[in-house]
């Protein structure tokens, strides 16, 4: 099952925001609490941000990735060359929650076990509590491909997923095709 809400990312940047926040609400079929569609807008301009530097021109961008049978959804999936970044958001956060860890290092398990366009390549989990204080990245290699969790909050996450992916990054790699991606069993 596809994300609510796939785009490279220069098209992401041009896109609305009332245009991304319909899509996702357009496949819930219920109607969301204000707090949820507060939480996307503010999702989105931290993402937008996040990924308007010309390092991510090439970068592809899937909100509201769900997991099949495991009844989640992934806030974000940035797909960076051939690194894959699982953003879990907790807007208005000022900690970096226990719980909120293993949520996103979660998700990055369940893509390298059960994602067949994951497989063999590094996954990258973020947790972004947005008025956390800022923390330096994992200095740890990935285990059976999944990074540890990287620590952001809205001003940091820019530089950090720059240096994530320059870090992790494979330049012999074929990169990630962005549809067969989106659309994998």
């Amino acid at each position: 099952m596809p994300a609510f809400y796939a785009a490279a990312v220069p098209e992401f940047l041009t896109h609305e925001e009332d245009l991304i926040v319909g899509r996702q609400t357009g496949v819930t079929r219920i109607e969301l609490p204000a707090e949820q569609l507060e939480a996307w807008r503010e999702q989105l301009r931290i993402l937008r941000t996040a990924l308007s530097s010309d390092s991510a021109s090439d970068w592809y961008l899937l909100l509201e990735y769900p997991i099949p049978r495991r009844g989640k959804r992934i806030d974000a999936v940035v797909l960076a060359h051939d690194v894959i970044l699982v953003l879990e958001f907790k807007c208005g956060a000022r900690k970096y929650e226990r719980e909120a860890r293993i949520q996103v290092e979660d998700y990055c398990l369940d893509l390298r076990d059960f994602h067949a366009e994951s497989r063999g390549r590094v996954l990258v989990p973020f947790l972004v509590a947005t008025n956390a204080t800022k923390e330096l990245p994992p200095s740890h290699e990935p285990t059976d491909w999944v990074a540890p969790v990287w620590l952001a909050n809205a001003s940091s996450l820019p530089h950090l997923m720059e240096k994530a992916v320059f870090q992790y990054r494979d330049c012999a790699a074929a990169p990630i095709d962005f549809e067969r991606w989106n659309r994998a069993e």
